[in-house]
């Protein structure tokens, strides 16, 4: 983040084969700070040494952060800088107390990190640029197909708008209504409106776990929301759905599992410290058997799973 910011990687884009000399004046820092940074960069691999002392932008790192991957990277890499680095400080007191308590490092109200992101423009474009970086080009297949005959859409949480915009735009018989914060549904509006669907795609402010849902929707979209919360409040919410979808309704969820057996993938086990210390404090990274449970005590008719890439849970009413 270092090189990023004080632009070493920039420089050996457009320059390379620098010396530490020349590195050192560009990036207008004392000798000895040039020849940790470079240490360290080289040590990583981010960056090559070459025999007469010259210094180039590793093959990975050129990709990761000027070429092709950059519109994913930097965000994650923001992500961690800005928003986890000084929280996760935190670690050990918030498995301890068993909530949160490295929210105290990010600015403004309320008792979890999405409540805090209104008090601040800038974590707030972090916190959105990184959700974009970690999602998929598009919305999955399985989802498109699961919603093709779908009318209303309720995308509870939908953020930014990104995953209505997408299905809207490859399902031009569905219509969605967005459902988050004020200040998030002002940010959807205006995405929406530069999709040209503002008259498909609708914003409703508004907590969804306490607020009713808006009402005649034949289909409801959990995106990357149960992560967020309790074993307990995904239960009461899948079954709150399931109240509200008439007969041959669709509940569709897409989200970050871990294995059945608690072994694994890596991700599953650091995303699930980030809701724990930082995010609510009540948040985990949870098995498919988990939804399994959820919907078949919410009384769906039928259940499908694709569990391969992520985790896509299609509930039938």
């Amino acid at each position: 983040m270092a090189g990023l910011r004080l632009g070493l990687f920039e420089l050996l884009a457009t320059k390379p084969g620098r010396t530490i000399e020349e590195i050192r004046d560009h990036l207008r820092i004392p000798d000895h700070s040039a020849r940790a940074l470079l240490l360290s960069t080289t040590s990583l691999g981010y960056t090559n040494r070459n025999s007469r002392g010259t210094y180039r932008n590793s093959r990975e790192v050129h990709r990761a952060l000027i070429g092709p991957d950059r519109a994913q990277e930097i965000p994650r890499l923001e992500a961690f800088h800005f928003l986890m680095y000084q929280p996760f400080y935190h670690l050990v007191e918030a498995l301890q107390q068993g909530t949160n308590v490295g929210l105290q490092c990010v600015p403004g109200t309320g008792s979890t990190l999405y409540d805090r992101l209104e008090s601040s423009s800038e974590n707030r474009r972090v916190f959105y640029d990184w959700m974009r970086s970690l999602k998929q080009k598009s919305v999955a297949s399985e989802v498109v197909s699961a919603l093709r005959h779908s009318r209303h859409m309720l995308d509870l949480g939908g953020g930014d708008g990104v995953n209505s915009i997408d299905l809207a735009q490859r399902l031009p018989g569905l219509k969605a209504t967005l459902v988050d914060s004020a200040d998030t549904c002002n940010l959807a509006a205006r995405n929406v409106a530069e999709a040209g669907l503002s008259d498909r795609v609708a914003v409703h402010p508004g907590n969804f776990l306490e607020d009713p849902f808006p009402p005649g929707a034949d289909a409801i979209l959990l995106a990357h929301i149960s992560n967020i919360y309790s074993d307990e409040i995904n239960q009461a919410l899948i079954k709150k759905g399931a109240d509200a979808l008439p007969k041959g309704g669709k509940l569709v969820i897409f989200s970050l599992i871990s294995n059945d057996d608690q072994t694994g993938p890596w991700y599953a086990g650091f995303m699930s410290l980030y809701f724990q210390v930082l995010a609510t404090g009540i948040g985990n990274v949870y098995p498919p058997s988990r939804y399994e449970t959820w919907f078949a005590n919410a009384n769906f008719s039928s259940l499908t799973m694709h569990t391969k890439r992520q985790g896509i849970f299609i509930g039938t009413k």
